[in-house]
């Protein structure tokens, strides 16, 4: 079957090119693994007009056909020769864009596959086209079509046809490492691995297609799993835009949580833009801010408070006026909506990590861009641990509805192993359950299957299986689960400390890791500074430096520094990956495996590309370390029993504790620390009146 980029495309208003793909996929060409693109590509012509590919047809056995339909008729021969015209400026720019890929090029103004323009133009006779000189092949009937397609029939090598599927795509524009140095180093290493990784050929899938290439005309939401390219989608659809609405001088907005995706969204815009235009002069029209802002970092509210002049609430002053069960960004923009009215500052806005936010800052968001032209990203399981994801109809206050939402259910970034287990712990399946997926359908949003049962809602105590496989997480797939997954159990922090840059030195000298392939999270908020400090030492003995994020206050840095390995709090590590990942202190967690401490684990091992490294100290890390234990014993699957009707009442119950908890909340415990002379001595009191062994 023909391959429809993208799926889904409406051909209502277009009866021809309705007909041409249907007779296409209905024809006695082989076309299965062939893709059309419908609508796309698109450039910025020599006159700063729109081009806009109509049909591209991608076929390993045909080659690449750039078609175009037309209705002009006898009385409207004019209409033709501009479809002509139309058809010869698609190609010259398709053509050229292939022409640079070296790994296409075969020559001077040559390309390895062959390339074709045909005109398909139905209601034409073939004697009213003596008079008309046509600068491409014409076909008057599907027939023609047909027998010209079939004629051009050619052995094609798959990395050409992939190639050439990367670059219409715009996909090169995805950032492509340097190759690897493999000397010395084994086929089982680590460096190894990773260099069969990078040498694939990047590609979009249909779905992260569908994402990006229809024109933003409405508010949108596109959904996904950590690591399933969400963020790419966002940044692609937003370069789109921008070269679609060039002529009216758009401007765009993209927004969002983590302030370490700056840099990484801001390339992400500027290397798909030159995929489709040369000329970058126009990325000026892209405003890349975090979302709350201030007087060192510019952000869409302090902009929005600046712009309808309205006071601007530091997070002190949202903390002090704020109600009790209320987040502070939350208020403060609550606070801007309630006395302003806001009007249209963009054209389009764009909302990355849209999971991290309740619905004022998306409702600001929405008001910000013109014709409520927004386009939500959100990470679908970790909306699960929110006790209300904000509807459409919360956003808009008014009934408005998305007119697209667009599901990413195939993770490129966490291994198969390495995901399941971060779901089972994120659940809390293996332990105590704190958070329940409530229906078939749900699961398979997720990327998995559900074994025994094909729809609905699941009933009490029932035997929940579902498995995924390797098609939605096809990252080192044939890795054994043991050999990604790592757990160490230290008897105090600086053995812990210890091993993990034994670890890291191991990664670097052994296994042919670059520092920076290499991430280190501290899931120990109090105790971070002390143990980047500690690790920071030691690597540096062996020549290895770090990029402390934790320590940037106030900047906006990159994550990712050559040379360096990265050290953050999971916190500033979401929306960002490395292929071998620490994360440390997990102890600190593990003392309550609630719904907010089982998600910032899930967030956590959700960060690797590669191997992951779970350490703390103690035996209280024992309970999470076996629920991990149990998850790669029952791997693919994730086996359980949904909760009794008790149960879920505990959970509800205790998601709502985990939203009611408060910046307040936590300053009283750091009040009942300092009563106590630190942290440290308040958790030992606490975990020696409890009978449990504390931190030494």
């Amino acid at each position: 079957m023909l391959q429809i980029n993208p799926e889904g495309y409406d051909f209502t208003a277009t009866p021809i090119l309705d007909d041409l793909v249907k007779r296409l996929n209905e024809s006695s060409l082989e076309l299965d693994g062939a893709q059309l693109f419908v609508d796309f590509p698109l450039y910025k012509g020599s006159e700063d007009n729109l081009i806009i590919s109509q049909l591209i047809l991608v076929s390993s056995k045909y080659g690449i056909w750039s078609l175009h339909t037309t209705d002009a008729n006898s009385y409207s021969k004019g209409k033709l020769t501009h479809a002509d015209d139309e058809l010869l400026e698609v190609a010259n720019n398709v053509f050229a864009r292939l022409i640079r890929n070296k790994r296409l090029s075969s020559g001077f103004n040559q390309l390895k596959v062959p390339f074709s323009t045909l005109l398909y133009a139905p209601h034409f006779e073939e004697e009213e086209l003596a008079a008309i000189e046509l600068k491409n092949v014409h076909a008057l009937n599907f027939h023609d079509v047909e027998q010209m397609i079939s004629e051009s029939e050619v052995a094609i090598d798959d990395n050409v046809f992939l190639e050439s599927i990367s670059t219409i795509q715009g996909a090169k524009g995805l950032w492509k490492p340097e190759d690897r140095n493999l000397t010395g180093f084994d086929e089982n290493s680590k460096v190894a691995k990773i260099s069969q990784i990078e040498s694939q050929i990047l590609l979009f899938d249909k779905d992260q297609q569908e994402g990006y290439i229809p024109a933003l005309s409405g508010p949108q939401r596109i959904r996904g799993l950590a690591g399933s390219g969400k963020t790419v989608v966002l940044a692609m659809k937003a370069a789109i835009t921008l070269i679609r609405a060039e002529s009216e001088q758009s401007k765009i907005l993209y927004t969002f949580s983590t302030k370490s995706l700056y840099q990484h969204v801001q390339r992400l815009i500027q290397r798909f833009y030159r995929e489709f235009d040369d000329d970058l002069s126009n990325l000026d029209r892209v405003a890349i801010k975090h979302s709350w802002g201030g007087r060192t970092n510019d952000g869409v509210y302090w902009e929005a408070c600046n712009a309808f002049n309205h006071r601007f609430l530091t997070y002190p002053e949202a903390m002090k006026y704020k109600p009790h069960d209320m987040d502070p960004f939350e208020f403060a923009c609550k606070d801007l909506l309630d006395n302003v009215e806001i009007s249209p500052i963009y054209d389009y806005v764009f909302v990355d990590e849209a999971q991290d936010y309740n619905k004022y800052f998306l409702r600001l968001c929405t008001k910000l861009a013109k014709n409520k032209q927004a386009t939500f990203g959100a990470d679908v399981f970790q909306n699960i641990f929110q006790s209300q994801v904000p509807t459409a109809a919360q956003i808009y206050d008014d009934g408005t509805q998305f007119i697209k939402e667009k599901y990413l259910n195939v993770c490129y970034r966490t291994p198969l192993a390495t995901l399941v287990c971060a779901h089972s712990v994120g659940l809390g399946v293996y332990g105590k359950q704190v958070q329940k997926i409530e229906t078939v359908e749900h699961w398979k949003s997720l990327g998995y299957q559900v074994i025994g049962k094909d729809e609905g809602a699941f009933q009490e105590k029932e035997d929940v299986h579902v498995l995924r496989d390797e098609s939605h997480s096809p990252t080192l797939a044939d890795q054994e689960a043991r050999n990604l997954i790592l757990m160490h159990k230290a008897a105090n922090m600086d053995a812990e400390v210890n091993e993990v840059a034994r670890r890291i030195i191991n990664d670097v000298r052994s296994e042919g890791l670059s520092p920076e392939d290499i991430l280190v999270m501290c899931a120990d908020d109090y105790r971070c500074k002390r143990y980047f400090n500690r690790l920071t030492d030691i690597l540096s003995e062996h020549e290895i430096y770090t990029n402390n994020i934790h320590a940037e206050k106030y900047s906006i840095s990159d994550f990712r520094v050559k040379g360096r390995v990265t050290l953050s709090t999971i916190h500033k590590a979401k929306g960002n990956e490395a292929y071998s990942v620490y994360l440390m202190g997990t102890d600190f967690l593990s003392y309550n495996l609630n719904v907010r401490n089982r998600n910032l684990i899930f967030t956590a091992l959700t960060r690797t590309k590669g191997w992951i490294c779970i350490t703390g100290v103690g035996e209280i890390v024992d309970g999470l370390f076996g629920e991990i234990e149990t998850a790669i014993g029952n791997l693919p699957s994730i086996k359980f029993k949904y909760p009794s009707a008790l149960e879920g009442q505990d959970i509800e119950h205790d998601l709502q504790m985990a939203e009611s908890v408060s910046q307040k909340d936590i300053d009283s415990i750091k009040q009942l620390a300092a009563k106590f002379g630190s942290f440290e001595k308040m958790q030992e009191y606490l975990a020696e009146s409890e009978g449990r062994k504390g931190k030494k």
